[in-house]
């Protein structure tokens, strides 16, 4: 605990120095908050895969306006051969329906809360060999309180159970329940935050308390250094205390948690746009990474249905490193077309040198979604191996087109590579490891399209395939396929 405040403390102080700076290099811009608090308290809690109307409901309580909205989306995915079984038989059909209801309620000109509701259910409606099962339940997903303009400054202060979203989802994309200090300059926004799971948030049982004993500090810096130029830094500290291994230790029982991870990511993030003495408009991507820390697992024996006892503990240090580049070239006459090269890379680990684990992690609160220059966010890793930046090098080719202003498609290819040929895939979503020999480990071709006939309703169609390289052994050149489609209504 005692580590993640000193962190907290540092993290602190960068974003205080950050601020000073930018109060000193500039005037104080009214414009560096959104106009009202309504469109902040918007901009915080709607993630950025949504829309809302332009003029939602508006009811007056306590003659103070609340505006509630929503969004209905009704999700549906086949998938096949995920397992590159001879024959099938890990077909599936899924479906997620879910209903987002949020209540913005603006207390005054500069404090508001937010509460956001969310029936769901999760039914796959066939699964080959049969098992057809459904779950549902609400949840409780987001309920804050903001205060901006504390003592006439640019600070914010935001506590409760609040959504932490970057723009590619590559950090974060997560609710947790935490308290943050928001700057707002100009040319330059900033937060922290800090942490930790405090109770279940869901009717769905039996449900575990996600991450119970992890203590983070989240903080990101951005500045808008020029027009359409943007630099960010990230920051975030884990302090998994949730078993406390010792050994000889009695533990409550989890089968999700055999261990501690307590780690530091940091980096950097620049994008932009630019346009030189060429017609092409240029678009461009770039973020790098480091994590280092502490990673320690557990042998569990038994002692009853509900407790372990700790009889082995192992500590190892974690160094890694990630970064992932792309630029989009964007061309000037109609039809539109755009083509974006992409790479990236997150380390492996060295079996030479057991004390140290050079395999990057991602944070486990990414979702690494985002997207090129279409309508459509997905999944820019791969809609259907879905895996994550670790021990994996993944080159991407895109080539999408603006069919009209509501309607966009583009085709996506991957080829993925292990630096370090692994028995696993972080993350991926396949029924089936690598041998652990071949670095090969496949391709992936995905197709997105979307259509926005309005704001008030998104449709999209994914589909893909993941074709199996030489690390697959004798499945190699098998198909796992992924069809998806996704309306989304909001109100």
């Amino acid at each position: 605990m005692a580590r993640t405040l000193n962190h907290a403390w540092i993290a602190a102080g960068g974003l205080l120095a950050s601020a000073w700076a930018s109060a000193a290099l500039a005037a104080p811009d009214p414009d560096a908050q959104p106009a009202s608090i309504v469109d902040l308290a918007r901009s915080l809690g709607i993630s950025q895969d949504q829309t809302r109307p332009a003029n939602p409901l508006t009811v007056n309580v306590f003659g103070k306006p609340m505006i509630i909205g929503g969004e209905l989306s009704a999700p549906a995915q086949w998938r096949s051969n995920y397992a590159f079984t001879d024959g099938g038989g890990d077909d599936q059909i899924k479906t997620s329906p879910s209903l987002e209801v949020d209540d913005i309620w603006a207390l005054s000109d500069t404090l508001a809360t937010f509460v956001s509701l969310t029936p769901q259910f999760d039914s796959t409606v066939y699964r080959e060999g049969g098992g057809a099962s459904t779950t549902g339940g609400i949840e409780l997903s987001q309920a804050w309180l903001i205060k901006t303009r504390l003592f006439g400054t640019p600070f914010a202060l935001q506590v409760g159970r609040q959504f932490y979203q970057d723009e590619r989802e590559w950090w974060w994309n997560q609710n947790l329940d935490s308290v943050r200090l928001h700057y707002f300059g100009r040319n330059l926004t900033a937060f922290i935050g800090v942490g930790r799971e405090l109770g279940h948030k869901s009717t769905l049982a039996p449900t575990p308390l996600g991450d119970p004993g992890v203590v983070r500090v989240l903080g990101n810096v951005q500045w808008s250094w020029a027009p359409r130029q943007t630099l960010e830094a990230y920051f975030l500290d884990q302090n998994d205390r949730s078993h406390e291994m010792v050994e000889n230790r009695v533990v409550a029982h989890d089968v999700n948690d055999q261990g501690e991870s307590n780690l530091t990511w940091f980096g950097l993030r620049a994008r932009g746009r630019f346009k030189g003495g060429f017609p092409l408009k240029v678009y461009y991507s770039g973020d790098v990474a480091g994590v280092t820390g502490t990673q320690t697992t557990g042998t569990f024996t038994p002692v009853s249905a509900t407790q372990d006892m700790v009889t082995q503990v192992a500590s190892q240090k974690v160094r890694g490193w990630a970064y992932d580049a792309s630029v989009t070239l964007e061309s000037p006459f109609r039809p539109t077309f755009y083509l974006t090269l992409g790479y990236a890379d997150g380390s492996g680990h060295r079996a030479a040198d057991g004390a140290l684990a050079y395999a990057f992690r991602q944070s486990g609160l990414d979702a690494n979604a985002g997207k090129f220059r279409g309508l459509g966010r997905f999944h820019y890793y791969g809609e259907v191996l879905r895996p994550e930046l670790s021990n994996l090098a993944i080159s991407t080719v895109s080539l999408g087109a603006p069919v009209t202003v509501r309607d966009s498609i583009e085709t996506v290819w991957h080829h993925y590579r292990q630096p370090v040929a692994d028995t696993r895939i972080a993350g991926a979503y396949l029924g089936i490891d690598p041998n652990g020999v071949a670095h090969d480990i496949g391709d992936e071709v995905d197709l997105v399209v979307s259509h926005r006939p309005n704001d008030a309703v998104d449709l999209e169609f994914v589909a893909g395939g993941f074709r199996a390289g030489p690390a697959f052994d004798s499945r190699q050149g098998a198909w796992a396929s992924l069809v998806k489609i996704k309306l989304n209504l909001s109100f």
